[in-house]
């Protein structure tokens, strides 16, 4: 049994399983997540299951615990989906971010965002999106966060985190029986 860590997420009024996940969009075990969560969340849509999204981009602009790393698009990345926070078309900003996720560039994901999301200001915007995108990551390091995905379920972390859509069925519904 993995202990069970604070996280200081703030949960929506009748959570009962909260979902966080550390991810980077340029790592493909990241968007095998992402592609595995998309028909459990919407099965337990409305029985009180959060997911939440933070970022730990797998690059030194952003994240000063991987330094050498080189996924070169993933704090640009990052950062449009923190631009589009509220936006009705982040979902489909996210789903495009995995989906390019080897074409990735600063000029792709600005392109994107201006697109998909409306955001026409990226530039402008940038630098104060990545103070949020380095908060995840603050927050990820306090955490052990060490490689992406990592996944907490209700404050568990989950080992491996690219697993099949019936192992993260399991565990939510394994919570959501244990009434906690």
């Amino acid at each position: 049994v993995q202990p069970i860590v604070d996280l200081p997420v703030i949960r929506a009024p009748g959570t009962k399983v909260l979902i966080v996940k550390f991810s980077d969009y340029m790592c493909p075990s990241c968007k095998s997540a992402h592609d595995a969560f998309k028909p459990v969340l919407a099965k337990y849509q409305g029985q009180g299951v959060e997911f939440v999204l933070k970022h730990y981009p797998l690059e030194g602009e952003c994240n000063i615990n991987t330094p050498g790393m080189n996924h070169y698009g993933s704090c640009e990345a990052a950062a449009a989906y923190e631009m589009a926070e509220g936006n009705p078309d982040l979902a489909r900003l996210d789903d495009w971010l995995f989906a390019n996720q080897t074409t990735l560039t600063r000029e792709t994901v600005k392109e994107a965002a201006a697109s998909i999301a409306g955001i026409k200001d990226y530039d402008a915007r940038y630098e104060t999106a990545l103070q949020a995108v380095r908060a995840d990551v603050a927050q990820g390091a306090k955490l052990g966060v060490n490689s992406t995905p990592t996944i907490f379920i209700n404050g568990r972390r989950i080992p491996g985190g690219g697993l099949p859509p019936a192992y993260y069925d399991a565990i939510i519904e394994m919570e959501l029986q244990s009434g906690k």
